[in-house]
């Protein structure tokens, strides 16, 4: 084949203009080349052993960065590189001779690649860079001992490629083709090297940048040895079946790598050298099962395939990201966090366990259809629902849910506990019901400070339990129920009396006041149940009486008949005790205060009978259960 160039050029005779555009295009000669090899067992770094043309004299100029050198069957001798070579191509068809780089002679390749289809090439110890493509399709290629730099697309598609014990270092965006042996292979630079035929490793792996992605092949080592090394910041991406690559007797894994499960139905392997993952993501397709227990010391992803984790336990320090669903009889435990963890993706998990004292904030709703361990920590919702199924349930030994927490309701006569609270404390719901004649949801979760209607309450703000809770029903179809809101110390504002407190239930825009069951220091129970709201504790407000005499009494008794104050009862309509809030043995005149426990009202009437003085006239006053009035008289 002849490659030559050719000037063509166009003159008009007479004028000036048409003079100076000769001579324009007269100088205008290209400054890239081509160089064809011409001598027998001769040295590159000669002029007299290139020639412009194929099987054409020597005497052109050494091939040099714009210029491809030819080895082709005109060029019968072996070529010794005995000084750094660097061309923009080097291409070998038809030649069947050796070129030889020696030691200490680097190789540079530019945009033009290196194609080999025949011939020898045997590498020194010095570094051969490729800028562009490499394909080899048939006679020897001996890599360097030392390091071998490939940025473009790199086929081995036939001949014979010996890696001379050196190391493979792919950088930039490429793609590897081809089944053959390395040595040393690293993954450098940005962008994502892509594996489209298998690669065997004679030494290590080393991923040190941008993204290796093994698509549905594989880059495992000869045989047992070496290490396999994803550096912080880059990413291992494995496709098809297949799992980490398999041989390396070391794992070194940075705590900001990432290696991704990108196939269909994989295993995700315990990582060897007591190693951790940095992060994980199980995307793709299928199911990705753990073949033991392991920790992710980064975020955790997980879409597009499911988790199994085959009865054993992912610790995950860092956030998780899921949007899938994970079974297994082991769990996803939170620990090892030094900030709260960051749950999104709207995915639901069978086993979850949060064991780590900064606790975790959702992001999203999410559901746990097997058990919530809470060991350590809070978890936060948010604006979010933190749900519990039908087939799911709570083991607590600390911590909560800060905000909506969901359980499903079976029919029958079922109890739960909401375990709720607050950033400090745990304020837990215990709901019991009657009777359920179709199941679904409740939501509780309970607020600090007073409800922010209080002050239309019958509950007076200054002695009542600082905080609320708010019961949603959704889809529950039942009789009644009773509810026990647990509170803390802290929530008791000063000098109320938690044996006398009343419930007021804040629904629809009004307050009602349910029956007042079993009372504690720190609890308050309310009873007979039909409907939902925020219910709000405290103690009704004071009643004042103003009286003209130094005694009186009240009761059931016919008007004008006198009882002594220490023998004196309220009796409601249904003839249920009613105990005055401290005894009354005496007032003197002016003005008093006395309170009324409301608690064993029910739905009746209270009726209260007030005497103002052997020579005055009764006072009868009715006041409906749902909270005592406030009158004075």
């Amino acid at each position: 084949m002849n490659h030559k160039t050719i000037v063509q050029k166009t003159c008009r005779v007479g004028a000036v203009l048409a003079s100076v555009m000769c001579l324009f295009i007269s100088a205008g000669k290209s400054s890239a080349a081509s160089r064809y090899w011409v001598p027998n067992n001769a040295n590159w770094n000669n002029a007299a052993n290139w020639s412009t043309v194929s099987g054409g004299a020597g005497g052109a100029s050494v091939p040099g960065s714009s210029d491809v050198a030819f080895f082709d069957a005109q060029g019968t001798g072996n070529c010794s590189i005995n000084a750094a070579a660097d061309v923009a191509g080097i291409n070998i068809t038809g030649y069947t001779a050796t070129i030889t780089q020696h030691a200490g002679n680097t190789v540079t390749v530019g945009a033009s690649g290196y194609s080999q289809t025949s011939g020898t090439f045997t590498g020194g110890n010095s570094s051969i860079t490729l800028n562009g493509s490499f394909s080899l399709s048939g006679g020897t290629f001996r890599a360097t001992s030392g390091n071998m730099n490939s940025n473009a697309n790199w086929t081995v598609s036939g001949g014979t490629f010996q890696h001379n014990s050196g190391t493979v270092i792919f950088g930039n965006t490429l793609t590897i083709t081809g089944s053959r042996t390395l040595n040393h292979v690293t993954i450098s630079g940005s962008g994502t090297k892509t594996l489209a035929g298998t690669l065997s490793v004679a030494g290590n792996l080393r991923v040190s940048a941008g993204t290796f992605d093994l698509g549905s092949f594989t880059a495992n080592r000869t045989s047992g040895g070496g290490t396999l090394t994803v550096s912080d910041g880059a990413t291992l991406s494995i496709g098809g079946t297949n799992t980490v690559p398999s041989n390396y007797s070391t794992h070194s894994i940075g705590a900001t790598s990432t290696i991704r499960y990108s196939g269909t139905n994989q295993s995700v392997v315990v990582l060897n050298s007591a190693q951790r993952y940095g992060h994980l993501t199980l995307s793709g397709s299928g199911t990705k099962t753990l073949a033991g227990s392991i920790t992710v010391r980064g975020t955790l992803s997980i879409s597009g395939a499911n988790l199994a984790d085959g009865g054993y336990t992912l610790s995950a320090n860092g956030d998780i990201n899921h949007a899938t669903t994970h079974t297994g009889s082991g769990k996803i435990s939170l620990t090892g966090d030094t900030v709260a963890h960051s749950l999104s993706g709207g995915g639901s998990y069978t086993n979850l366990e949060m064991n780590d004292a900064n606790g975790a904030t959702l992001s999203s709703n999410l559901t746990v259809n097997g058990t919530l361990t809470l060991t350590s920590g809070n978890i936060s919702a948010g604006a979010f629902t933190f749900s519990i199924s039908s087939s799911g349930g709570v083991s607590r030994a600390s911590g909560h849910v800060v905000g909506n927490l969901q359980k499903y309701v079976g029919t029958g006569a079922p109890s739960t506990t909401f375990q709720i609270g607050d950033a400090s404390n745990y304020t837990p719901v215990d709901v019991s019901f009657s009777a359920v004649s179709t199941g679904g949801n409740l939501i509780a979760r309970t607020t600090s400070g007073d409800h922010p209607n209080i002050s239309s309450a019958n509950i007076n703000a200054a002695k009542s339990i600082n905080r609320y809770w708010t019961l949603t029903n959704s889809g529950i179809v039942f009789t009644t129920c009773t509810a026990t809101f647990n509170f803390a110390a802290g929530d008791v504002d000063p000098g109320t009396n938690t044996n006398a407190v009343i419930v007021g239930k804040w629904s629809g825009g009004a307050w009602a006041y349910p029956s007042v069951g079993a009372k504690t220091a720190a609890s308050t129970q309310a009873t007979s149940l039909t409907t939902f709201g925020d219910f709000q504790i405290g103690e009704a407000p004071n009643l004042s009486v103003s009286l003209s005499n130094s005694a009186f009494g009240f009761g059931t008794s016919v008007l004008n008949t006198w009882l002594t104050p220490q023998t004196s009862v309220i009796l409601n309509d249904g003839n249920v005790a009613e105990s005055l809030v401290g005894r009354i043995s005496q007032f003197t005149a002016g003005s008093s205060n006395w309170g009324i426990d409301s608690g064993s009202n029910g739905s009746d009437v209270v009726c209260v009978i007030v005497g103002v003085g052997s020579a005055g006239d009764p006072l009868e006053q009715r006041t409906p259960s749902t909270g005592p009035s406030r009158s004075s008289h």
